[in-house]
């Protein structure tokens, strides 16, 4: 089961980890890592074209780790990704170590996100986190390359070559009997166990790897589109409402998928057929189609298989950025390509890109602003909640603008003290009798409930032996021990704003930055926990 990661704690370490550790995947997995069919069937190609399948007895494997994240032991990947770093990193030891340190961390107390509720992952490795997949590649090259193969229950049963492999998948030439693999696969599963990773398999003349069937036909490999049995090929509805070119696009690039997977014309024209007629069935018109049709048949295999070196672009991007306008977009895309030598002269050898903004639209504005997000509410004349047992009802009397540390800072007067999720401002009244400077008599807190229940902690604080666990009952006994027994008495309370309990750290962060509270406020309290 794939389940989200997105807003864990460890989601940004994640993102972190993976633009480390993914180019060294890539390279600790290069020669056998393919990143999509495209590439399957270059290669494919490239060891026809070099006879690669012209000898006897030949056969097609293809293999499947069995529940490869789940089974994922943490300790060998992170001794996989040690290997990793070494072998294709230009790290030193300590950002290694940091390295492993952080991974570790992350992968040992990941959480994922289903049906409204969070869960801690209690094995195997999360398929929501954004490290995973580089760390899962890494894994299955290590344990695979380094445990299995040179096995010696398995070093000599193993007749594969020309290995490719999508994460899990793998496909390979065989050198033997239908036999010798199933005894190879079955020592490979032995030792295996071991690191958490078994294998089912497939070995013949045809074999399925992504949504390719690969068939050995003399002495070379023909293919054609896999389609799983219980694939329903179900295509976006035409009646949706969606973009004109997403309608006009889609036929055409699965066509194509079709053109580029069959060796065979008979097989590419019977599964355009096939997809033609999901379409239809997914209310798109017949003749509609028929452009898209006619030109992914008339299109070259071998040149829609031919690798293209990617250019080499070194020139820095200036963008020019509009209001979404494709009336003007064009008009300036064309004065760039009139006036090319000018500006070239003039900014020098950059490339010029036009970019759009997009419009707000209705979701946006209905579930993303707050303004329309949240339920209004009137303004009121004072922060008092309406219940008369509330004890901080009484320290409610700071007006809708208070200075601090010379800085004017705005209550929300549409919150009481019974309104959860908000950052509050203490000033102490004594502090302010005694120096009007209104220096050192501040403090800013957040609460995920009511300021009336966390004043209740503050209260509970004012005795001998808890004082130092709040930073207002500790600056009443440094600076007015004479008055500890009033408690909050002795401040004012107000609410700056109500915010969700994700945002309640950045928002009292800012603040207490712009007036420096820690420096010269009551924040700069260490309290005992």
């Amino acid at each position: 089961m794939v389940t989200s990661g997105v807003r864990g704690p460890t989601y940004r370490l994640g993102v972190f980890l993976d633009s480390v550790l993914k180019p060294v995947s890539e390279e600790y997995c290069r020669g056998e890592l393919v990143k999509d069919t495209t590439e399957f069937l270059q290669r494919l190609k490239g060891s026809s074209d070099n006879g690669d399948f012209s000898g006897e007895g030949l056969n097609l494997v293809a293999m499947d780790i069995c529940a490869l994240y789940p089974n994922i032991k943490i300790d060998v990947a992170l001794m996989a990704v040690r290997d990793a770093l070494n072998k294709n990193s230009e790290y030193n030891d300590k950002e290694k170590d940091a390295i492993i340190s952080v991974l570790s961390y992350t992968l040992k107390n990941s959480v994922v996100h289903y049906r409204g509720e969070w869960f801690q992952s209690a094995e195997g490795a999360p398929t929501g986190n954004p490290e995973v997949p580089s760390v899962a590649n890494i894994f299955v090259k290590y344990v695979v390359d380094q445990k299995i193969l040179p096995h010696p229950d398995v070093y000599f049963l193993n007749k594969m070559s020309h290995r490719a492999r999508f994460l899990d998948d793998i496909w390979g030439i065989w050198g033997g009997s239908q036999e010798s693999f199933i005894l190879f696969l079955e020592k490979v599963n032995c030792v295996g166990k071991e690191f958490g990773v078994t294998f089912t398999g497939d070995c013949g003349t045809s074999v399925e790897f992504l949504d390719v069937t690969t068939r050995l036909e003399n002495g070379s490999v023909e293919t054609t589109m896999y389609v799983k049995p219980t694939d329903s090929t179900r295509y976006l509805d035409r009646r949706s409402y969606h973009s004109r070119h997403t309608f006009r696009g889609m036929p055409y690039s699965q066509f194509r998928r079709a053109a580029a997977i069959c060796s065979s014309i008979d097989d590419r024209e019977y599964h355009v057929q096939r997809m033609e007629q999901k379409f239809v069935d997914s209310g798109f018109k017949r003749e509609d189609l028929k452009d898209a049709r006619d030109k992914a048949l008339a299109l070259d295999r071998m040149e829609l298989l031919s690798a293209r070196a990617k250019k080499a672009d070194n020139k820095e991007v200036l963008t020019c950025v509009i209001n979404y306008d494709p009336d003007l977009k064009r008009e300036l895309n064309q004065f760039f390509k009139d006036h090319e030598q000018e500006l070239q002269r003039a900014l020098g050898d950059v490339n010029l890109v036009v970019s759009e903004r997009r419009h707000a639209n209705t979701s946006s504005l209905l579930f993303k602003k707050r303004g329309f997000s949240q339920k209004a509410m009137p303004s009121l004349n004072d922060q008092r909640c309406s219940s008369k047992r509330c004890k901080t009802r009484s320290t409610m009397n700071l007006d809708k603008t208070v200075l601090v540390n010379g800085k004017l800072v705005k209550l929300d007067f549409r919150c009481n003290c019974s309104t959860e999720s908000v950052i509050y401002v203490a000033i102490c009244k004594i502090c302010c009798v005694q120096n009007h400077m209104n220096v050192n008599n501040f403090y800013f807190g957040q609460t995920v409930n009511s300021l009336m229940s966390r004043c209740n902690g503050h209260r509970d604080k004012f005795k001998p032996d808890r004082f130092d666990q709040s930073a207002l009952s500790m600056h009443v006994m440094d600076s007015h021990i004479e008055e500890f027994g009033s408690k909050l008495e002795n401040f004012d309370f107000g609410i700056v704003k109500s915010v969700s309990p994700m945002d309640l750290d950045r928002a009292e962060d800012c603040l207490i930055y712009s007036t420096k509270a820690d420096i010269v406020g009551l924040n700069r309290y260490k309290v005992s926990r």
